[in-house]
């Protein structure tokens, strides 16, 4: 994500959805991988504008 950011004029939220939705999607798990939605496999990775990771949750457990 970095890089992208970094090297492209990409908007974050694209970038985010490049290594997000798109690689489920190509791997054929984009019925339950790749969304924050009910019922969807879902790690989190909170972070800020400058993308220094701020939070991590995986299956509901905040990860310190």
């Amino acid at each position: 994500i970095i890089n992208v950011s970094s090297y492209t004029n990409y908007e974050l939220y694209e970038v985010v959805k490049m290594a997000t939705l798109n690689p489920s999607k190509f791997c054929m798990v984009d019925d339950w991988k790749g969304l924050i939605k009910h019922g969807y496999d879902a790690g989190l990775v909170i972070f800020d504008e400058h993308i220094d990771i701020k939070k991590v949750i995986i299956n509901g457990k905040v990860i310190n």
